[in-house]
């Protein structure tokens, strides 16, 4: 009998994160002012080579002072059935800080057919208002 390795199916759904058309590695926030607000569009880009089944989209801080400071706006990937080889997907991540410090979170793209969620982390500082004492 000979026993041979079953061959494995390397097609599979990959993620990456764009913003400006260029590959993030992290999504970083400009500075911005305490109880203010900032937004960026982030491209949600399937670079594999079969389609990414059911794709839903999260976000969450990655400690206490980052809860709910991070979010999500025109989501565009969330409720899709698919998102095709080379297909992209945009949705506003939006950074709105109470108070001044330093925040972090992670941004995460979860599908049927990815072994893990897909994640790209998330960071900003917020500085004291103008004027604030």
């Amino acid at each position: 009998m000979i026993l041979k390795l079953a061959t494995q199916n390397a097609a599979a759904p990959q993620v990456s994160f764009k913003h400006d058309g260029v590959e993030q590695s992290e999504i970083r926030f400009p500075e911005t002012a305490a109880a203010g607000q900032a937004q960026m569009t982030v491209d949600i880009v399937n670079s594999g080579s079969v389609p990414l089944s059911g794709p839903t989209l999260a976000v969450k801080g990655t400690d206490p002072t980052s809860k709910d400071v991070f979010g999500l706006v025109n989501d565009h990937i969330t409720g899709l059935n698919e998102l095709g080889p080379n297909q992209t997907a945009t949705v506003d991540v939006t950074f709105a800080p109470l108070r001044p410090g330093t925040y972090s979170g992670v941004l995460s793209v979860a599908a049927t057919n990815l072994g893990a969620p897909a994640t790209i982390r998330i960071a900003g500082s917020a500085r004291a208002e103008a004027g604030a004492t």
